[in-house]
C-alpha cells in the first residue's frame, strides 16, 4: 500500500521507551518518500483504516478518521463528552431531594392548610 508513495526500508514493532518491552499496538515504518509523492494520512488494509503519523504531517484525527483536526480537537469526541456530562447532570439533579417549603415546617400535624374561602382550619380526622 505504501509502495505507491515511497520505498519501505524497514518495519518494526513499537517498543516501550528505555526498555525492550514490545507494545501491543503500533508499528514503525522507515520509508523513503518518492519524489513529488503525497503520503496520505490514512490507508486501508484488510478493511481497516490505518492512520499514518510522521514529524510534520498534516492534521489527522485517529478517532473519527478525518484530516482537518487532531484528536485533541475532535468535534465527535467533544459532542460525546457534552452528551455524557448532560446526562450526568440530569441524573444528579433527579437524585437530589427537593427542599421542603416553610409551610411544611410550620403546619401542625393535625391541621389542614387554609384555602381560599376558609376562615378556620379544619382538624384532620384520624
Amino acid at each position: 500500500m505504501l509502495e505507491k508513495h515511497s520505498k519501505v526500508k524497514d518495519i518494526c514493532a513499537k517498543v516501550k521507551k528505555n526498555s525492550s518491552v514490545l507494545l501491543p499496538f503500533g508499528i514503525q515504518i522507515l520509508l523513503v518518500k518518492n519524489e513529488n509523492a503525497e503520503i496520505p494520512n490514512f490507508i486501508e488494509i484488510e478493511d481497516e483504516i490505518i492512520e499514518l503519523f510522521w514529524k510534520g504531517c498534516p492534521k489527522a484525527c485517529n478517532f473519527c478518521k478525518k484530516s482537518d483536526h487532531w484528536k485533541s480537537e475532535c468535534p465527535t469526541i467533544k459532542a460525546k463528552e457534552d452528551l455524557r456530562k448532560s446526562k450526568k447532570n440530569k441524573n444528579s439533579k433527579a437524585k437530589d431531594p427537593e427542599p421542603e417549603s416553610k409551610a411544611d415546617h410550620t403546619a401542625e400535624k393535625n391541621e389542614v392548610p387554609k384555602t381560599a374561602g376558609m376562615s378556620q382550619p379544619i382538624p384532620a380526622k384520624e
